[in-house]
């Protein structure tokens, strides 16, 4: 452990329904998974913590910043709160270097969380299955491609500065729009989307305002929600 200089704390149980389900494990992952790598952090003399938080923490609302209030209600949000106050407590208190990042949803080839609505759809779509959306379809959100968002975490790994940012890629879209999307790139416009409409407790409108990220290391993300689909289309 005393070799260890950086950390990128990605550990989590990172699915709503899972947490709403069996809050108790997702507690314990995330929040006492946390306190365990900054105390050993702490006690290491590890030289940089980046730690996952989530764009989920604010609650309802678009164009959040990092200065708003932290207003998450179901089991997964208020999880990540903690992690959030967790990794500022350290940064106050021992003026440890770490950064915490509030992301908005990822997406791309690889996600082993196979409901989450990008990889669903594109794997319904290839079976010729009509998608299915949990939601009303509404609801709107912000999507960056993983590819990004790794460029993102490496930049915060090579710098020094500590605190909070928002990282988003600045498009918003309604999660039917998006399935819509998906469908046209793929030539499956002859399906229909189920809209189910039985999730419960979700966020239904939220996105980010990144520039403070943006500003501070110049930088913008690479891949519009169009390109960065098309790949995941081709990785699946």
């Amino acid at each position: 452990l005393n070799n260890i200089q950086y950390i990128f704390h990605l550990g989590a149980q990172s699915q709503v329904g899972k947490a709403i389900e069996n809050p108790n494990e997702t507690f314990k992952k995330n929040i006492k998974g946390t306190w365990d790598i900054l105390e050993t952090a702490r006690q290491t003399n590890v030289k940089r913590i980046i730690i996952a938080s989530t764009d989920k923490v604010y609650g309802e609302g678009l164009n959040k910043k990092e200065t708003d209030p932290l207003n998450a209600i179901n089991p997964y949000d208020v999880s990540k709160v903690a992690v959030d106050k967790l990794a500022q407590s350290y940064i106050s208190t021992y003026n440890m270097n770490i950064v915490i990042t509030r992301f908005c949803n990822v997406y791309g080839g690889g996600d082993t969380n196979t409901k989450r609505i990008v990889p669903d759809t594109i794997l319904n779509l290839l079976k010729n299955k009509n998608p299915q959306i949990r939601s009303d379809g509404k609801s709107i959100r912000e999507y960056m491609y993983i590819k990004d968002a790794i460029e993102a975490y490496l930049i915060l790994g090579q710098n020094n500065e500590t605190g909070i940012f928002n990282i988003g890629n600045e498009e918003v879209i309604d999660i039917l729009c998006l399935v819509h999307e998906i469908m046209s790139y793929m030539d499956k416009l002859e399906l229909i989307p189920k809209i189910l409409n039985i999730s419960k407790n979700e966020i239904q409108n939220q996105s980010l305002d990144s520039s403070k990220f943006y500003n501070t290391f110049n930088w913008k993300p690479k891949y519009k929600l169009n390109k960065g689909l098309k790949e995941t289309i081709r990785w699946y």
